[in-house]
């Protein structure tokens, strides 16, 4: 695990987006709404040195799924015909809270590590009638994550965070 303090430098919520009725979400693991717990290779979610070692991750809680805004594929065409588009990309887990914590205590918070990179495999297919034009674009589905980050010396809250984890595909899809 990386050990040093740090905040992500992309604000999570402003690379997110809510899938809609044109949007085909395909999952590539099961949900997992556990309330997280310590990884074995960190008993105490302590992580040595960085100001962000006296703040720990607290109170995991699943807020649902979203889509990225960083298309991963894309394939068009003229129809008639059967637009299909298989993805295999490898999509990394991204956070940020708002006051300075390690990735280790966040990964130990979490229960899972939050600098891996997760593979999305997925595949869809969209017929174009004859006289129009099809699209799909594909973007990573992540599962949202909300926790505490709170003061190893009184236990108080001092702030809030946010992990995304890769876990499958979004695709879109439409005629223009």
């Amino acid at each position: 695990m990386d050990d040093t303090a740090g905040v992500a430098a992309e604000d999570i919520d402003s690379g997110l987006f809510t899938p809609t009725e044109n949007t085909i979400v395909k999952r590539s693991v099961a949900v997992d709404e556990g309330t997280g717990g310590v990884g074995a290779d960190d008993p105490d979610g302590i992580v040595s040195g960085g100001a962000g070692s006296w703040v720990k991750a607290t109170g995991r809680r699943y807020l649902g799924e979203q889509c990225g805004t960083s298309k991963i594929a894309s394939t068009s065409g003229h129809g008639a015909t059967t637009l299909t588009l298989a993805v295999k990309k490898s999509v990394t887990t991204k956070w940020s809270a708002t006051a300075a914590i390690t990735t280790g205590a966040v990964s130990a918070g979490m229960g899972f590590d939050v600098t891996k990179t997760y593979e999305v495999t997925d595949q869809s297919a969209y017929p174009v009638p004859k006289k129009n034009f099809g699209v799909i674009e594909a973007y990573p589905l992540y599962d949202v994550y909300g926790f505490n980050e709170n003061s190893r010396a009184d236990g108080k809250k001092i702030g809030t965070g946010k992990v995304t984890k890769p876990v499958g595909v979004c695709f879109n899809q439409w005629l223009s």
